[in-house]
This record gives C-alpha cells, sequence and structure tokens, in this order.
C-alpha cells in the first residue's frame, strides 16, 4: 500500500474548497481526559501529516517515524485519524489479540467502487458478507483435506516450470507468474493453463496491471474525499477517473469471463471441480441461485486468483536474486535437498520436516524482501486504550511490514540475508508477519507457502544459478533495487540459470512427459 501519491493535486481540485467545512467538522474528535494519542509527526490544517510523506518507499519514513515516536504513531491523513504500527508485538497484541475491533476495513471508494472490484473480501467491511467470504476462503485453502487435493496440480505444474526454465532461463518471471496462475486457475475456475498465452492469464494480468496504474488502497484522494467521484473526468483533479474506467473494463472481464465458462460447462456436464463450481453446486442445494449469490461467487474467484499469482511469483522472484548473490547459501540448499532427496528423483512435500536449512531459507525469503510492504489498512469499529494511548474509533490502521521484517532487535542486521539466523528459533518467524494479521489474513498463505517450497527445492535439485559476465569475464553481482508501490518486487536483473547436469535434464523431460 502507497498511503498517497500525487497529494499535490488537491491543489488543483476545484471541488475541492467546497469540503474545507466538512473536513474541519468531522476532523473534531473527542478524546477521554484519561488518554491522549500516540506521538507522532506534526499535523497542518487540512493536510494532517500527508506533507511529510514521500511518494515512494513512503514503509521507510513510516518506520522513521516508529524509530522517532514509538512502535505506535498517530498522523493524520487530510480529515483520518491513523494509528501507524511497526512493531510485531503491538500488531499482535491489537490485530490478533483484539482482532474483533480491528478486522475492519476503511471505506475505499477507488478500488471496489471506481476500479470495478466490487464485494471482494480484500475490501468488504467486517460483518456478515465478509464472514461468509471468509468461511469460502477457509474451507477451500485452510483445511489440510483441501491442500492436499491440490499437491497433484503443483507437483505437474512445477515438473512444467522446469521444462520453461530448462528452454528458456531468462524467462524466469514469466515461468513463475505461469507457475502460480495455472495453479489458481486451476483450483478456482478447473482450467488448466497450457501455455503463458491462455486467454485467461491474459484477462487477469490486464486486470492486475490496470488495477496497478490506476491506484491502490488509500493512495487517491477519492478515498479521503468520495465527494470527488462526482468530478468529471474532464475537470482538474479528475483524471484518475480515466484510469479508472480503463481498470473497471478489465476487471469487468476478470469477473465474468472464466464464471461464465464454469456455468457453460456445468450446464453440459463437462465441468472439472473447482472453487467457483462447489460454491455454484452448494448454494443450488438451498435454493434458486440469486444475481446476489453470483455476484458474490464471482468476486471470491476473482480475487482469488488475481491475489494468488502475484506474491508467489515476486517472493520467487526475490529468491532468485537472493541466490545470485549468496553463492555460498544456494551451495549450501543444494547440499542439503541433495542429501535428503537424492539425484533420482525431484523434491515433494514429504520431504519438507527433513529440510531444515530449506526451512531457514524460505523464511528468510520472507522478511528479507517483503512482497506487500504496508498490506491493507484496516480500520478500528471502536475506540481503544493501549498502553495509555487512545486510539480513535474509525481510525485507519496502518501495519508496517517492513519495518517489521527489518526491526533490527528481533533480527540483527536485517539487510543481511541470514537463513542461520532461525536455526535456534531464537528469532520470530516472518511468516507471522507477511500475510497479514487477524481475520485479515491471506486466506491463501498456506497454499502460497507450499507452491514456495516446492519452487525453492525444485529449482535446488536441478539448476544452478550464478552470476553473468561482462566483457572482461568479471561477475556482475545484480543490485538491490526494488520497486515501490502496494506489491514491491526487485527491479529487472540478469542471471545465468543452467542445468546442473545431465541427469537433472533427463530427469526434468521424464517428469514433464509423466505429467502431459
Amino acid at each position: 500500500m502507497t498511503i498517497l501519491s500525487g497529494w499535490s493535486s488537491i491543489l488543483t481540485a476545484v471541488c475541492l474548497t467546497t469540503l474545507v467545512t466538512l473536513l474541519l467538522q468531522a476532523s473534531r474528535r473527542k478524546v477521554p481526559k484519561c488518554a491522549s494519542f500516540p506521538p507522532g509527526p506534526t499535523r497542518l490544517p487540512l493536510l494532517g501529516s500527508v506533507h511529510l510523506l514521500p511518494q515512494q518507499f513512503q514503509e521507510r519514513t513510516l518506520a522513521e517515524w516508529g524509530t522517532k515516536y514509538g512502535g505506535i504513531v498517530y498522523a493524520k491523513l487530510f480529515r483520518t485519524p491513523a494509528i501507524v504500527i511497526n512493531s510485531y508485538k503491538i500488531a499482535h497484541d491489537l490485530m490478533e489479540k483484539r482482532s474483533g475491533n480491528y478486522s475492519d476495513r476503511p471505506r475505499f471508494i477507488l478500488i471496489p467502487e471506481l476500479l470495478g472490484w466490487k464485494n471482494s473480501i480484500v475490501h468488504l467491511r467486517y460483518g456478515e458478507q465478509f464472514r461468509m467470504h471468509r468461511k469460502w476462503m477457509q474451507d477451500a485453502f485452510r483445511s489440510k483435506e483441501a491442500l492436499d487435493s491440490y499437491r497433484s496440480i503443483q507437483r505437474r505444474e512445477v515438473s512444467v516450470f522446469l521444462a520453461n526454465l530448462l528452454s528458456t532461463p531468462e524467462a524466469f518471471m514469466t515461468h513463475f507468474t505461469q507457475f502460480s496462475a495455472s495453479i489458481i486457475m486451476e483450483i478456482v475456475y478447473g482450467h488448466r493453463v497450457l501455455n503463458d498465452k491462455d486467454k485467461f492469464i491474459g484477462i487477469a494480468e490486464r486486470a492486475g496491471e490496470s488495477t496497478v496504474t490506476a491506484g491502490s488502497p488509500a493512495t487517491m484522494l477519492v478515498d479521503f474525499f468520495p465527494i470527488m467521484k462526482l468530478i468529471p473526468e474532464w475537470c482538474p483533479g479528475g483524471g484518475f477517473k480515466t484510469k479508472a474506467a480503463v481498470a473497471h473494463k478489465y476487471v469487468s472481464e476478470l469477473y465474468e469471463v472464466p464464471y461464465r465458462m464454469v456455468r457453460e460447462k456445468m450446464k453440459s456436464g463437462t465441468a472439472r471441480p473447482s472453487f467457483t463450481s462447489n460454491l455454484l453446486e452448494r448454494r443450488d442445494r438451498v435454493g434458486k441461485l440469486t444475481l446476489e449469490d453470483e455476484e458474490n461467487i464471482k468476486a471470491a474467484a476473482a480475487t482469488v486468483y488475481s491475489a494468488g499469482t502475484e506474491t508467489t511469483a515476486t517472493a520467487m522472484m526475490t529468491f532468485i536474486l537472493a541466490m545470485v548473490r549468496h553463492p555460498s547459501i544456494y551451495s549450501k540448499l543444494q547440499d542439503e535437498v541433495d542429501r535428503v532427496v537424492g539425484l533420482e528423483r525431484l523434491p515433494d512435500f514429504e520431504d519438507r520436516a527433513a529440510l531444515p536449512y530449506t526451512e531457514c531459507v524460505i523464511k528468510e525469503l520472507y522478511r528479507w524482501h517483503v512482497p506487500v510492504p504496508l498490506g491493507i489498512p484496516h480500520n478500528t469499529l471502536k475506540s481503544d486504550i493501549y498502553g495509555g494511548y487512545h486510539i480513535p474509533e474509525n481510525a485507519m490502521v496502518i501495519a508496517n511490514i517492513w519495518a517489521m521484517s527489518q526491526d533490527e532487535d528481533i533480527y540483527p542486521n536485517p539487510t543481511d540475508f541470514n537463513p542461520e539466523r532461525y536455526m535456534d528459533n531464537a528469532e520470530e518467524d516472518p511468516k507471522n508477519i507477511v500475510f497479514g494479521f487477524g481475520r485479515r489474513q491471506c486466506p491463501g498463505n498456506e497454499l502460497a507457502d507450499r507452491s514456495i517450497f516446492i519452487l525453492v527445492t525444485s529449482i535446488a535439485a536441478t539448476m544452478n544459478i550464478t552470476k553473468v559476465k561482462d566483457t572482461s569475464r568479471a561477475e556482475i553481482t545484480p543490485s538491490l533495487d526494488f520497486t515501490s508501490g502496494f506489491v514491491s518486487r526487485p527491479e529487472a536483473f540478469s542471471c545465468e540459470i543452467t542445468a546442473r547436469s545431465d541427469k537433472a535434464v533427463r530427469l526434468i523431460r521424464q517428469m514433464k512427459v509423466a505429467t502431459e
């Protein structure tokens, strides 16, 4: 999440002056005499603390606030009170132990209303509809029985991935995306992806790219001033609506096209079991499918598909970068996989318990560069007291996941990629941080974790990863440059990925043939 981009456009929004009176009235909040707000940065009339936030890598500025003011910080984003949490302990105390009060979302306008992500669990306010979606997700992605049933899909797709990597190693990012999308597409819609030209992958990519271009939750003025959604596109300050209209078209396509495919196959009797078909069959058993039912099922399926692809692919791109920069760690990882798995087969899920160093590498991968630095804001349902400080009702609660992952008190020398830090289990498991908190924790975290495990071990078993060389044969170490935004991934970099041996090549080809 980027809290606000282009905030200076407030000065050019013609209609903004009409909001000043309402803003001042809404900002007058009573604070109990027994408690004060947490400390925080200076606040200006109208702007609050927005003027102090850069447009890029805002998680770093929020972490600096934590260093200066403490683990819990109070700020104002225009008229919205904001609680910034930079401490894992405080996040756990509030968002886990008091999750009933911290599981709401702020009212977002841009993403659900203008871009078309309606009824998405990611943005739903806390209530009955949210609980229904959450139960659907838990049934499909939290039970051991369900997760184990997806293993055959993951095994097949890792074989496809390795064959693709063998053929075009320079396109490793594309192959990671296809791997993730293929698994989620089959689970959610029962459709098997055969290559990266699959039309459903294209639909998801267009929806995702246009959404990111249009903005992220709490990034645009319209999320703070809902009346701005009425501004015409041609009006100064209304340009965001042009991008929103483009995104809305692609998001609608994502909602409708794969859903219609499932419905048509169900009518013809050719539908394969899937998340979508299971929900439709379950609803048919209790009564007639209503328009509201359809809208909820479409939204749940589209959300799982879009969210389940990007973060896994991003984490794996970070893995490749880390291994290029730390060849000794990759060599140690390969040695452990060879010792446990051998050279006659690919790693499997049952091997995980016997691979402690591999487990540490995956934990460090999650921590070293978190894919979603600021998550998505929560919202308080009622006022609260914590550590003697007053937390107001309807406050935006921002968990700075990046700051927690870089906490030197928990992870000494946090910029180092050091799997050994977990060998004695002395430090906090980053999986408790990177997937969110409380009832808003990512419901697909276990599936994503299993996919990352099978990818990491299969790559280690079959591939070497080395630095490219320049014209003078000197090795080029890729830089530690990452994109800023809701999802942060490494900037494009080069490396050499080659098969470890002829035996590895034969094994990959044999496994690929066996899955066809």
